[in-house]
């Protein structure tokens, strides 16, 4: 009896390697539509800007704030480095506001550096029987539009500054 030539059996190849790498990129695209989702949400929610933006602090000498706001006593009208001037705020009121106000401009599109000293303050609104006022911020964006934004001061609870920043005038 002959004995049958031996046949070459190649070994059976193995996909875990493709299938790992197909179930990791489904994972990222997955990954990814979620992060581009919850940013459509967060941009429909909130508009172009930090409308509802609401945030507290405390003034210095909460206990003796004048009915509009501010600090008797504390000199409102220092050009602080990198702040605009200008408008009904004291220097901390001003500085928090222009800080949301930075905020605002970078996520509406207009700068990632809005520059203080081209920036405008406008009251628009006095302070009324509640003491709250309005003032219109201007800023001055880096392709040579301007956009206004609405800071509405309001008092809070044991002495403190509401600030409130919209965009628009």
């Amino acid at each position: 009896m002959e004995t049958p030539a031996p046949v070459n059996v190649e070994p059976k190849k193995s996909n875990t390697g493709l299938i790992i790498g197909i179930v990791v990129v489904v994972l990222l695209c997955c990954c990814c539509l979620l992060i581009a989702v919850g940013a459509y949400v967060a941009r429909t929610q909130y508009g172009n800007s930090l409308s509802g933006f609401d945030t507290t602090f405390s003034t210095p000498d909460a206990g003796s704030l004048s009915s509009n706001g501010s600090v008797p006593g504390l000199n409102t009208t220092t050009n602080l480095p990198g702040i605009p001037s200008g408008g009904k705020a004291n220097d901390v009121q001003r500085s928090t506001a222009w800080g949301y106000v930075v905020v605002a401009a970078a996520t509406d599109g207009c700068s990632s550096s809005p520059k203080a000293d081209t920036t405008t303050i406008k009251v628009t609104q006095d302070a009324d029987s509640s003491g709250v006022w309005k003032e219109e911020w201007t800023v001055a964006c880096d392709d040579g539009s301007k956009k206004p934004y609405t800071v509405t001061y309001s008092p809070g609870s044991g002495g403190n500054t509401d600030i409130k920043v919209a965009a628009g005038g």
